[in-house]
């Protein structure tokens, strides 16, 4: 893999843990519609840095998704509840954002939360398999 490409891996886990933390604090704030969008964006940012250890590096959300659950889902390397976990974040950050008359739920903003969480887990622990694999 490029090397300026597999630099970007630790860049984009350490993005994603930053608005982990984020969606976190507006979460124990009680900002459930505020703790949506970086929820999912400490989700997305996981699957980017997931797909680019495969060389994959794509920008938009519909490729981040597709292509996640194409080289990640598919092969068996993560269960299918992780896209799910992405494309129902994908789901509920829009509804916070460009949806004025929907209002998010505690037990929703703690959902996303929990699953952020757990999606950046999972992806670490990928991360390490595939890093071991190379060695």
């Amino acid at each position: 893999m490029e090397g300026s490409l597999k630099d970007l891996i630790p860049l984009r886990l350490e993005k994603s843990k930053s608005k982990f933390k984020t969606a976190k604090h507006l979460l124990e704030e009680g900002n459930f519609d505020g703790a949506v969008p970086p929820a999912y964006y400490a989700i997305f940012h996981a699957a980017r840095a997931a797909l680019i250890s495969k060389g994959i590096n794509p920008i938009t959300h519909k490729g981040v998704k597709s292509m996640f659950a194409l080289h990640f889902v598919k092969p068996g390397l993560v269960e299918k509840e992780y896209q799910k976990i992405l494309a129902d974040a994908k789901e509920l950050r829009e509804d916070s954002d460009y949806e004025e008359d929907v209002i998010i739920a505690q037990e929703k903003a703690e959902g996303i939360v929990v699953d952020a969480q757990k999606f950046i887990e999972k992806i670490e622990q990928v991360l390490d398999k595939i890093e071991e694999n190379r060695e």
